[in-house]
């Protein structure tokens, strides 16, 4: 089972073992919400701020990323989302 825990910022913890060893995740930029894989465990989307962020916009819109790995690498899917889901 996998457990992730939102950070401040731009760093997150994860553990995959109910909490006997935990990992730190720098993700690089200020993540506002993460959705684990309904089916795979490894899997998570997240919500994150833009890289240039300035103004309004940033706090209402977000790039999408998809991890296959627990959070420890992104690829970005989209800019400019308002809400997503799997």
């Amino acid at each position: 089972m996998m457990l992730l825990l939102h950070g401040i910022g731009r760093i997150s913890w994860i553990t995959n073992d109910c909490g006997k060893t935990v990992q730190t995740i720098y993700h690089g930029k200020k993540a506002f919400r993460f959705l684990y894989h309904p089916v795979f465990d490894s899997y998570l989307l997240g919500l994150f701020e833009h890289p240039n962020c300035k103004g309004r916009k940033c706090k209402v819109s977000g790039v999408v990323s998809l991890s296959r790995d627990w959070g420890k690498n992104w690829t970005i899917i989209r800019n400019d989302v308002l809400d997503f889901s799997w």
